[in-house]
């Protein structure tokens, strides 16, 4: 009942932000420029926002590109082909060199489908897991994440991973545990 609870109250607060965001002139912009004036909202989340943005329409059409969404394009030409496609709208952000901010973007890039599919099994192993233990918590933090890596990619820096594995030993050891226990 606290999932089903935490879930319905996680939708309502996402669905009431979301009708505020729509009603704002800055999404308006968003809409009809495909970006944000920076006089519109503080300068600080502009330059955040539109770089994602910009990041994002990229990785998009880097996907597009070939057999980029079936096969990716493996680790070593990611960066200078991401590079390439943010040049077109943003020549400073490609000197930045940055990743696409979208954890699923980034793993379908570089690895393609089985790139996707990979980390979409890691979340729903993270919310099984949850479900099955009835462990709130651990609901909580899987739902953190997923809403995170929205906008970031963790797996690429150490502290990142470390959370990542340090979440699936905290999920799987005591089944390991337990069979030592039962053999």
């Amino acid at each position: 009942n606290l999932i089903i609870f935490s879930a319905t109250f996680c939708l309502i607060s996402l669905g009431f932000t979301a009708t505020k965001i729509i009603e704002t002139k800055a999404y308006l912009e968003l809409k009809n420029q495909g970006g944000f004036e920076f006089s519109t909202i503080p300068k600080y989340y502009s330059n955040s926002i539109n770089s994602r943005i910009i990041l994002w329409k990229s990785s998009w059409d880097l996907l597009k590109q070939n057999y980029v969404w079936i096969f990716g394009l493996g680790t070593q030409n990611f960066q200078n082909k991401l590079d390439d496609e943010v040049e077109k709208y943003n020549s400073y952000l490609s000197n930045q060199h940055l990743t696409s901010h979208n954890l699923f973007l980034g793993f379908w890039i570089q690895y393609g489908f089985l790139g996707l599919i990979t980390m979409l099994i890691l979340f729903y192993l993270f919310f099984r897991e949850s479900i099955v233990r009835k462990n709130i918590s651990l609901f909580l933090l899987s739902l953190f994440l997923f809403l995170s890596v929205q906008t970031e990619i963790y797996l690429d820096r150490e502290m990142g991973v470390h959370l990542f594995i340090w979440l699936l030993i905290t999920i799987y050891l005591p089944v390991v545990s337990q069979c030592k226990l039962e053999s």
